[in-house]
């Protein structure tokens, strides 16, 4: 851009872009998500196709604390802490002699959102729908696991404050070809022993230290289990209940009749 006469002070440099993926997909997700700061009622600037920006502003900070929520529970919400390059670094390119430039993909958040309960995952799908308690007491923000055939995973979800969870299976697990019409799964979860609840319901959702992206970023920067929701964030712990084993239908929704039980 020529300026005439001399140079002009770019006002609306990004800080941040957050990408929105549905876990099933892989696809940017088409729910009403929303990605707010912690503290502010003011959403990032949505561009569409699940995409979201942060720009360069006085108060920026060096941080953000993020909010990924949905109030339709087609997905499952997730806070996520990232830390923002400093304006410094953004603006060195600018400076003469030029220094290093930061380019937009290391600015670049992706993150999957597990499906959530309204969020049906479509026909001809298998796939176990319940809810995670201790004793008759919901446990808030549960993750679960269908182990299948050969111990292999075959499905991995999030659960929601209510405790109630929609997980897909994804495989048949170590089963030759063809599938079978009904699947045998183990199903493990993982949460934590928490207080009673907060009356704000994402206070206690855990929230998840991403690393920032080296510059330029390398594919584990864009893609890793952290982001996918596949690591059960710190201070999560395995059930010591009896795992429960259940028959599944080949392309169609369980429904189980009882709460899975958690116990630390």
């Amino acid at each position: 851009m020529t300026v005439l006469p001399g140079g002009q002070r770019v006002l609306h440099r990004l800080t941040l872009a957050v990408e929105v993926l549905g876990a099933l997909t892989s696809r940017p997700v088409t729910a009403p998500v929303e990605v707010r700061r912690e503290g502010s009622r003011r959403q990032l600037l949505a561009v569409g196709g699940g995409r979201f920006l942060l720009r360069a502003r006085p108060g920026t900070g060096d941080r953000a604390d993020l909010r990924i929520t949905d109030a339709t529970r087609q997905t499952v919400p997730r806070r996520l802490r990232i830390p923002l390059w400093a304006p410094a670094e953004l603006e060195a390119a600018d400076e003469v002699p030029p220094g290093p430039f930061v380019p937009a993909a290391s600015r670049l958040l992706r993150v999957w959102l597990a499906p959530g309960t309204a969020g049906a995952p479509g026909p001809g799908f298998t796939a176990v729908r319940g809810r995670v308690a201790r004793g008759d007491v919901p446990v808030r923000w549960p993750r679960i696991a269908a182990r299948g055939p050969g111990g292999i995973v075959v499905g991995r979800t999030h659960g929601d404050e209510r405790g109630e969870f929609l997980l897909p299976l994804t495989g048949p697990g170590a089963l030759p070809p063809p599938v079978p019409s009904q699947l045998t799964v183990d199903l493990l979860v993982h949460a934590r022993d928490l207080d009673e609840p907060s009356p704000d319901p994402l206070a206690d959702l855990p929230l998840e230290s991403v690393p920032r992206s080296s510059s330029p970023p390398l594919p584990a920067d864009l893609d890793n289990p952290l982001l996918r929701g596949v690591s059960p964030p710190a201070g999560y712990v395995p059930s010591t209940a009896p795992v429960p084993t259940v028959d599944v239908a080949v392309g169609d929704l369980l429904l189980l009749p009882e709460p899975l039980q958690f116990t630390p």
